[in-house]
């Protein structure tokens, strides 16, 4: 392994966390959008917002050009839950995309791979804001923003397919050693939670 980033045991070489509970959080590269893909599809099936995600290809594309920045978690190998962050814009990217398989849930995956994903994107000098967008009724989703620094933007009706409303937040790119990433919505650094 290479040397560890802000003290959160991210391998600079290899970008995966230790498995301490049997699950690995790694950054994914190319040769995962398939798995990536079929959990979208395995979990939400034509329900879920983002169709493009089901798409190997794309997923695969998006990886490569660096327009998508996604942590799996794997156990034993197998593919058991996700997270991205989506460029939006030349400074602004979009935090969410989370799959995690029910059996994993509870764990504390969300805050393992989200904690990870921050960090690769605070050594991006041209990343500056990051939105997410929950569904109203996921409250798992919205208690992982409020910790990691989200501000509340506002309440978005219809934004997921079947009607359902959505919580936009926001918060500023912390910079590299900063608790993980995690800022507030002003930019000031966060400590570790």
């Amino acid at each position: 392994m290479g040397s560890c980033v802000g003290g959160l045991g991210l391998s600079v070489a290899d970008g995966t966390r230790p498995a301490a509970d049997g699950v690995e959080v790694r950054l994914a590269t190319p040769d995962d959008a398939g798995a990536i893909a079929g959990l979208v599809a395995r979990e939400y099936g034509a329900d879920y917002a983002d169709l493009h995600l089901q798409d190997p290809a794309w997923v695969a594309r998006a990886l490569a050009a660096g327009d998508l920045l996604f942590a799996v978690a794997t156990r034993g190998g197998a593919h058991a839950g996700q997270m991205a962050l989506e460029r939006r814009g030349a400074a602004l990217w979009e935090n969410g995309r989370a799959v995690v398989d029910p059996d994993l849930r509870g764990r504390g995956l969300l805050a393992r791979m989200g904690d990870l994903l921050f960090e690769a994107l605070a050594g991006r000098p041209e990343a500056r804001f990051v939105l997410g967008r929950s569904v109203t009724r996921h409250v798992v989703t919205q208690r992982y923003c409020l910790a990691r620094g989200f501000a509340p933007l506002g309440l978005l009706l219809e934004l997921f397919p079947g009607g359902e409303a959505g919580i936009l937040s926001g918060r500023a790119v912390a910079p590299p050693g900063a608790g993980g990433g995690r800022a507030d919505a002003a930019g000031h650094a966060l400590s570790p939670a």
